[in-house]
């Protein structure tokens, strides 16, 4: 499930240009339809790295709007937690009781501007010979939608052995919408739910409203496609009990009001001179009326290929109180 390389320390000219600045905030950095924007307050010294991400101000329909809390004001509930050698390392601030390491950036945040309006935040952390490189990309995935790129590159520069994991917590919030339902290529969520590898969904999506109405601005998440690498466990559930999670959490399973999500990759083995890398997206589409026209009107016999086949779907159907629903299966029974 991960993608181990052998790496050397050769210097390498990117096609880009790299720039540190001295300010709390790192960003906005945005394409046309999602931004991204970076804790980088040095004054405090806590929680620096942190992000939050929203749609762009260059949005054709909705500019400025919060994906993850609570863009375009200041990134702070959502947190990143290392696992090396189970001890654990985090710019987020638990507190004087707290069984972890408070770190701040070795290698300094920047952004890096690359050819048309792509361009991306980077910077991170050197923690027991472990270097840990975050990168925050705006990237188009399709036509129609931007996301960010969210990806650690992790090199063990030590002549030791080390075991390497990591958890985030991001803190959803879709315009003013805090309590979304989750829909998954493997069901729909509105109570707190725990995946475990390999049932994991590829990807998730998030409405503002529910039901989903005509022209929603919708999150999208993709957790097994493109460059995304598949966590271990992830679970969806009450950001009052995530912001505190170090790495140990029982789900209680019960319904969430203010949605966060949990994401971990297991601790894998690295050896010196190695590397990997662990990597997510997070971006923004509207549900638009000719789309959904258009897969409603498609001709009655059709062929497609998949792969993989089979594949799982799913669907959320809402209809007014009283209203009888007959669902039947491919083969015309109910």
């Amino acid at each position: 499930m991960r993608n181990i390389i052998i790496f050397s320390l050769v210097m390498v000219i990117l096609e880009g240009v790299c720039g540190a600045q001295p300010t709390d905030i790192l960003g906005p950095i945005e394409n046309n339809y999602v931004a991204v924007q970076l804790n980088n307050d040095y004054y405090s010294r806590v929680n620096i790295g942190a992000f939050n991400i929203g749609t762009s101000s260059l949005h054709p329909t909705r500019p400025n709007e919060t994906l993850t809390y609570h863009y375009p004001g200041s990134p702070w509930s959502s947190h990143t937690v290392f696992n090396i050698d189970s001890n654990f390392y985090s710019p987020y601030d638990f507190g004087t009781d707290s069984c972890i390491t408070l770190i701040e950036p070795t290698i300094p945040f920047e952004i890096c501007s690359l050819s048309g309006d792509s361009s991306y935040i980077e910077g991170g952390w050197i923690i027991e010979n472990v270097r840990i490189i975050q990168t925050l990309q705006t990237v188009y995935l399709d036509d129609t939608t931007g996301s960010i790129l969210i990806k650690y590159s992790i090199y063990n520069e030590d002549s030791l052995l080390h075991r390497v994991g990591m958890m985030l917590e991001l803190d959803l919030m879709i315009a003013s919408m805090d309590r979304p339902l989750i829909e998954t290529d493997c069901g729909s969520y509105y109570s707190e739910t725990e995946l475990i590898y390999p049932d994991m969904p590829t990807y998730w999506i998030a409405s503002e409203s529910y039901p989903p109405q005509i022209d929603d601005l919708q999150a999208i998440g993709y957790l097994g496609s493109y460059e995304a690498v598949m966590p271990d466990r992830f679970l969806i559930g009450q950001w009052g009990a995530y912001v505190s999670v170090i790495w140990d959490y029982t789900p209680s399973f019960e319904p969430y009001t203010d949605i966060a999500f949990l994401l971990y990759w297991f601790p894998i083995t690295i050896a010196p001179g190695e590397s990997t890398y662990i990597s997510t997206y997070l971006g923004s589409i509207i549900r638009r009326s000719d789309i959904i026209e258009s897969y409603m009107n498609k001709p009655s016999d059709f062929q497609i290929h998949v792969v993989p086949n089979p594949f799982n779907s799913s669907c959320v159907i809402a209809a007014p109180a009283g209203a009888e629903i007959e669902i039947y299966d491919l083969r015309g029974n109910v």
